[in-house]
């Protein structure tokens, strides 16, 4: 009776554990492979970083404890033992979705992370701040280097375009097709990335697309309508009909109606742009940076003009206003605003002509607002 009083009074207050003798690792093995792939559709390499942390750290550790016996102690004790700040960083990330959703299932009666986490927190709070601050280019720069990308580097120019004036990722620079955009109103929907699929049997794949399949946005928010500059739609216009005239001559020629592609139609990878990019930054004279940093560009650029940063975070496919503030751009203060303010600045500061010769100072002074 007593027993029966004690799961009475658990189910009641939410603490009944459905599963008390499952393993760690039992619990991880379905965290991963069905909550976070079957229903997360968590992206590869994401399931890749997960899986290091879960088999190389802790299985070994604490894979043989039942899930309910861990605790905090146990936790902070193999944090302890990682020197990288990266393994480190993940090791947190996993081990709250982990615990958080058993928890949350009632496979545990207390989540240890809650404690585990706050102390990383207090100790992280204590250390030295050293600001690493990402690298951007000023409009300035940009400007420059859209022109000389026309001139020195043809191949990269629309996907440069698309990551510096619509701040868009290259998993979906390289997913967007001719049919995402729309010309009466001058706006690309993103609603795809191009990566590896999870779960996917690798013999059901066609040669050499095993990294190009079409996968959904990175979060909920990246499915997103985003305001196209007109000097870009141009260009798209252009590669357009080089698309054409591709297809009725090139043999075996793939209509998946990519905008940036190979001469057979097919995508490129993430990587494609890495050498061409490399020498046009050597030729312009930049610092070298990642290409991601050109996304960095884009929301630096309208934030430093006053651009609502809900709009910017609605542009770049973010869900908070607060993970682009801090992640993109300089803190500002959050004003509640459309994301239709985009679209006037882009054809304020931008040349409707990028192809024009005037010297870029001159360009600048003209385009900038007052």
């Amino acid at each position: 009776m007593k027993e029966r009083e004690r799961v009475i009074a658990q189910l009641h207050n939410h603490e009944y554990v459905a599963f008390p003798k499952a393993t760690v690792k039992e619990y991880l093995d379905f965290w991963l492979y069905v909550v976070m792939i079957k229903q997360k559709k968590i992206a590869y390499g994401t399931y890749t970083a997960y899986r290091n942390i879960i088999y190389n750290y802790l299985v070994p550790y604490m894979g043989k404890s039942r899930l309910s016996s861990v605790n905090r102690g146990m936790l902070a004790k193999l944090l302890k033992t990682i020197d990288s700040p990266s393994i480190e960083k993940q090791m947190l990330g996993v081990i709250w979705g982990a615990f958080n959703y058993a928890k949350g299932k009632n496979f545990i009666g207390i989540n240890p992370a809650i404690g585990i986490t706050r102390t990383y927190k207090e100790a992280k709070a204590k250390r030295p701040a050293v600001e690493k601050p990402r690298p951007s280019l000023t409009l300035e720069q940009a400007i420059k280097f859209m022109l000389e990308c026309k001139e020195k580097e043809p191949g990269i120019l629309l996907p440069l375009f698309f990551a510096i004036t619509m701040g868009i990722r290259i998993s979906e620079i390289i997913a967007l097709k001719y049919t995402d955009i729309d010309f009466g109103t001058n706006e690309a929907h993103i609603q795809r990335q191009l990566g590896r699929k999870v779960d996917e049997d690798v013999s059901s794949v066609q040669e050499g697309m095993l990294i190009k399949q079409e996968l959904s946005p990175k979060t909920y928010s990246g499915d997103r309508i985003t305001p196209v500059p007109q000097f870009v739609i141009d260009e798209i216009i252009l590669e357009r009909e080089k698309y054409e005239l591709r297809k009725g001559k090139v043999i075996d020629f793939q209509d998946h109606g990519y905008i940036w592609c190979k001469e057979n139609g097919n995508p490129f990878n993430r990587g494609s742009y890495k050498k061409p990019f490399k020498r046009l930054l050597a030729e312009c004279g930049f610092p070298d940076m990642h290409w991601h940093d050109l996304r960095h560009t884009y929301a630096t650029i309208l934030s430093e003009n006053n651009l609502s940063l809900k709009a910017i975070a609605s542009a770049m496919g973010h869900s908070k206003e607060i993970f682009t503030a801090d992640t993109y751009t300089n803190p500002q203060q959050i004003i509640t605003d459309g994301l239709s303010a985009i679209q006037p600045f882009l054809e304020e500061v931008l040349p409707s002509d990028v192809t024009e010769t005037l010297a870029i100072d001159s360009i600048v002074s003209e385009l900038l607002p007052t």
